[in-house]
């Protein structure tokens, strides 16, 4: 069969999944498309001069039948010369222990070992598996029932990470006929003839039954539109990835996304973007269409207040002309988070440099001799013979009032009128000579103290904030 490892070594080609001197860890069960999988790596060995070993994981589910596979599997590498690596693990204890499918707790399992053998064999391992296009088909299939979009219909890729798939252009029919050919006697497990699960009834009744009845080139169909979805995904991917490097503002527990600008993207690179911002560490799983049409309703209709529980402890509000995504906190005592605290009073410094820990604020206090420029509302002039001691720095409280040159506002008032995010106004720094408040750090300097062609003493201060901080989601 030298068509099919031509088509496999063009299919790496276009892919890039082999380079000269890789090192390849083959997964390998015993069955038809692994032992394949070995054979065409040999074959290609010497032209891309591959460090080449096999790994098998005997997972304990089908008891003396998976020791014999483990067997096989070794004296086959022995007869090729090929390092061999074995892992056993009782996966039905592992599945009933921590709730999971046979099926999902064996790949787990099996992945585990594989990287940490590959990490073994030094960094930059790769790891074959012998995915082929029979289970493209399956997997596009069984995401279409499901329901899914681009990105699920794109399927199974030649290459993930330190993952290639150099057999995903072949048909699981040439696979056995190639083996047949190369002399091979794979084993084959009893339980892949069981329609006992979802992937195993697709594979034995609705797979062939749309062959029979619809399209008799039914697996190649779907994996055409693998090929054509991947494509669409990619570029998709790249311009999120590009809206995303504009607008996104990392925050202490999450990120901020301004409407304005979200609201001007074409509604697929919206749920393009929103599943980039979802896609941290807690992962998305378990969020489908309803989550994402109502996150992207919350984006474009929702009013500030307006707020969404996501699964993975992800929260999203809505502020002043953003949106707020905020991730699980790692603290489960139920303590408000650094954004929700009120930072203690504590005195100014002056001169010098006074830290605000809590809030994430740094105050500088120069005294000077004559008047000297301010840049930006972080920064102020005083008259310093007009603040009457101790000088404090404390959040704002109920009440507080703010002396303008038309009279005077309540602080309340003042930070809803600049757009100061609800989660944000307690980290907003009060400076107060004795009672009296002489500016709201940041937003507005107050009518007194302010210097006059008789100061003879100034005060400078200036803020800098360290960090940015979000609300805790309990507290919104």
């Amino acid at each position: 069969m030298a068509e099919m490892l031509a088509q496999v070594e063009k299919f790496c080609e276009q892919n890039k999944l082999l380079a000269t001197g890789d090192s390849v860890l083959i997964a390998c069960s015993g069955g038809p498309d692994s032992l394949a999988l070995v054979q065409v790596l040999l074959a290609l060995r010497e032209k891309y001069q591959l460090h080449l070993a096999v790994g098998h994981f005997e997972h304990g589910i089908r008891g003396a039948a998976s020791l014999e596979d483990a067997a096989f599997v070794r004296v086959f590498c022995q007869r090729q010369g090929l390092a061999f690596y074995l892992a056993a693990a009782d996966v039905p204890a592992y599945s009933r222990q921590h709730h999971l499918s046979l099926e999902t707790a064996a790949r787990m399992l099996r992945y585990r070992f594989l990287r940490a053998t590959a990490r073994k064999l030094g960094a930059g391992t790769l790891i074959a598996t012998a995915h082929q296009a029979d289970d493209q088909a399956e997997t596009v299939l069984m995401r279409i029932l499901r329901g899914t979009g681009v990105d699920g219909l794109a399927g199974i890729q030649p290459r993930t990470a330190d993952i290639i798939r150099p057999l995903l252009c072949v048909p699981r029919a040439e696979i056995e006929a190639y083996c047949q050919q190369q002399g091979l006697q794979p084993r084959y497990d009893a339980t892949n003839a069981v329609p006992d699960c979802t992937r195993n009834r697709l594979r034995l009744m609705l797979l062939p039954q749309l062959g029979r009845e619809y399209n008799p080139d039914i697996a190649a169909s779907l994996c055409r539109l693998a090929a054509i979805a991947a494509e669409e995904s990619d570029f998709l991917a790249g311009e999120a990835q590009a809206a995303w490097d504009e607008m996104a503002v990392p925050l202490e527990n999450g990120i901020q996304l301004p409407l304005a600008a979200f609201r001007r993207l074409h509604p697929a690179l919206q749920l393009a973007v929103l599943r980039r911002a979802l896609s941290g560490e807690q992962g998305t799983d378990g969020l489908g269409y309803v989550h994402y049409h109502a996150l992207r309703q919350l984006l474009q209709n929702g009013r500030t207040g307006a707020g969404l529980r996501l699964p993975h402890g992800i929260e999203v509000r809505i502020t002043y002309g953003a949106a707020v995504f905020l991730t699980a906190a790692d603290d489960s005592s139920g303590a408000a988070s650094s954004a929700e605290q009120s930072f203690v009073s504590c005195l100014l410094t002056v001169p010098g440099v006074t830290d605000l820990p809590e809030s994430g604020w740094q105050v500088t206090a120069e005294l000077l001799t004559e008047a000297s420029p301010v840049a930006g509302a972080d920064c102020i002039l005083c008259d310093a013979d007009q603040l009457p001691g101790p000088l404090q720095i404390r959040s704002r409280q109920p009440g507080d009032k703010l002396v303008i040159e038309s009279g005077t506002q309540k602080v309340k008032k003042l930070l809803i009128d600049h757009k100061v995010p609800r989660w944000e106004r307690n980290q907003v720094p009060v400076f107060t000579a004795g009672n009296m408040i002489f500016w709201v750090g940041g937003i507005r300097q107050a009518a007194v103290a302010r210097i006059t062609d008789t100061t003879r003493h100034f005060l400078r201060l200036t803020l800098v904030r360290k960090c940015v901080s979000a609300p805790d989601r309990e507290n919104l």
